[in-house]
């Protein structure tokens, strides 16, 4: 067990205490939209209270909004899951604490993919993005939002299906360049460098790096090399 029994004694006796008052504590959460697969939590730290749920947990999980206590969720967390979770729950929270200068409010700083189990008893894979939620940071008391998505769709979904519902990085890594942009990729994959590039296509050496610039952003790739080799590869398969 990774917290002492008194500290979950206490956390059972903040949520009983708060129960009919949670509602009312975060009124403004009532108009965060969620799709039919997700649901919120807000974990007050270190008091490990759920101070607010979504209506939507109903419809995830089965359970109404508000009747988990902190400590009953962790306790739908699949056993083989559980020890890895808080370990990086733990650790997460410690960057958090070091890095609390560069944190904001909705910066999601843990994203965690573990199995849980709902009402009905049966186990679901779920996706939980951690982010903080104060505007200002306090070791003393800190409010974490947990965004919890249903992953189980993805299992009774058709991959036909699937491939136009979710986004694939790897096929549109290069779908955002401009002809131009393009155009010089092009050139480099045949050797050419900044200042044949410019001669070629009638355009100043600046004006190429820049395009070079612009390119390894769009693609989200640490330099040219990688550009190069994900173009070749990308050929190779048409």
């Amino acid at each position: 067990m990774l917290f002492p029994q008194e500290v979950i004694a206490q956390s059972n006796s903040r949520f009983l205490k708060n129960k009919n008052i949670i509602q009312n504590k975060h009124p403004d959460f009532n108009k965060i939209i969620c799709l039919s697969n997700q649901f919120y939590l807000i974990i007050e730290f270190p008091s490990l209270t759920i101070s607010y749920s979504s209506i939507n947990i109903k419809d995830v999980l089965g359970f109404e909004q508000n009747e988990l206590s902190f400590i009953d969720f962790i306790n739908l967390i699949h056993p083989d899951d559980y020890n890895n979770v808080f370990f990086n729950i733990k650790r997460s929270l410690q960057i958090a604490r070091n890095n609390r200068h560069s944190l904001y409010p909705f910066k999601c700083f843990m994203i965690l993919n573990y199995r849980i189990r709902n009402k009905q008893n049966s186990t679901i894979r779920i996706l939980n993005q951690l982010c903080y939620l104060d505007s200002r940071f306090s070791l003393e008391k800190f409010n974490i939002l947990c965004l919890i998505t249903d992953l189980s769709i993805c299992k009774k979904t058709k991959l036909s299906s699937l491939k136009n519902l979710l986004f694939n990085p790897e096929e549109h890594k290069l779908s955002s360049l401009s002809q131009r942009e393009q155009e010089v990729l092009s050139l480099l994959t045949k050797g050419k460098n900044s200042v044949e590039i410019g001669k070629i296509l009638n355009i100043s050496k600046h004006t190429v790096d820049t395009h070079r610039r612009n390119m390894l952003i769009k693609s989200e790739f640490n330099n040219t090399a990688e550009l190069i080799a994900y173009s070749f590869a990308q050929q190779l398969k048409l």
